[in-house]
């Protein structure tokens, strides 16, 4: 999942990628431990200027994250409050 091709593009497909794919099939062919190690904090080594993931999740992306965000602390709230009650 990425933000949507630009209006008057061609929606992103097979035979038209996202801008980034050619940088995630990169870092997928270097296997499973590189992977884990990219999201274990590997990706903090990444230039600020050539973090390609923060482009293909914004828009439309970040803006349902962040609606979403409310709802996750509103559990996670829910959740301490429990905790709390029950002295854990």
């Amino acid at each position: 999942m990425c933000s949507p091709a630009p209006a008057g593009s061609p929606a992103y497909s097979h035979a038209h990628p996202p801008p980034h794919w050619a940088r995630v099939q990169e870092l997928w062919a270097r296997g499973p431990r590189a992977l884990t190690a990219f999201y274990r904090g590997g990706w903090r080594q990444v230039p600020e200027g050539e973090r390609w993931w923060e482009e293909a999740m914004g828009g439309k992306i970040e803006e349902r994250r962040r609606a979403q965000l409310s709802v996750v602390q509103g559990v996670r709230g829910g959740m301490e409050g429990a905790r709390g009650l029950v002295g854990a």
